[in-house]
């Protein structure tokens, strides 16, 4: 190697990331739903979006690489996020010779999944194999469902741990049930 040669700079991701929101932007507009880009810094979201019937739209979060796998966040799969819809985008090479690939879902569905680097304590890698079979799932975006959660009885310590699994997530809910002795939550789907 040229000992004068600079290393290679690494490319922003941010223009593949505003390139896969209008993408995404597009076809939620060419498929009949109405969709709106978040403003550039909300957190946990990047587009609204809803059917023209609908009285709310839904958050959805946009992941978009030019080649897998996905870089994510594992606070995405827990809490509240853990029901959040995420659109991951393969945009593919520069020379777009291969059409852009999108994959729908929600959170909940791919939770587990993922790919943790050794000491990586917030960040993980999604597999195009884990997401394959969300390709062109775009009617997740229509479904309703929601998580059932069965409330303990009033003043107990498993209450405690239910409203904080609740605000805070899971981990939160779990550190407290350890420390009170519970083994187990009450937490059905």
């Amino acid at each position: 190697m040229d000992a004068t040669a600079k290393p290679k700079k690494r490319k922003s991701g941010i223009p593949t990331g505003n390139a896969g929101e209008y993408f995404v932007m597009g076809e939620l507009l060419r498929q009949g739903y109405d969709a709106q880009l978040a403003d550039r810094n909300t957190a946990g979201y990047d587009l609204l979006v809803g059917r023209h019937r609908d009285t709310a739209l839904t958050k959805v979060q946009v992941k978009t690489v030019r080649s897998q796998p996905w870089y994510v966040r594992q606070s995405q799969f827990e809490g509240d996020m853990i029901s959040q819809i995420t659109i991951y985008v393969l945009l593919g090479n520069e020379d777009a010779q291969q059409p852009v690939r999108y994959f729908i879902a929600r959170n909940s569905a791919v939770a587990g999944q993922m790919s943790t680097p050794k000491n990586w304590d917030t960040a993980a890698f999604m597999s195009l194999k884990t997401l394959a079979p969300f390709e062109g799932r775009w009617d997740v975006l229509d479904s309703q469902e929601t998580i059932q959660l069965r409330r303990p009885r009033v003043g107990s310590v498993k209450e405690r741990c239910f409203d904080i699994y609740l605000r805070q997530g899971e981990k939160a809910a779990t550190r407290l049930a350890v420390a009170q002795g519970i083994k187990q939550a009450s937490v059905r789907r």
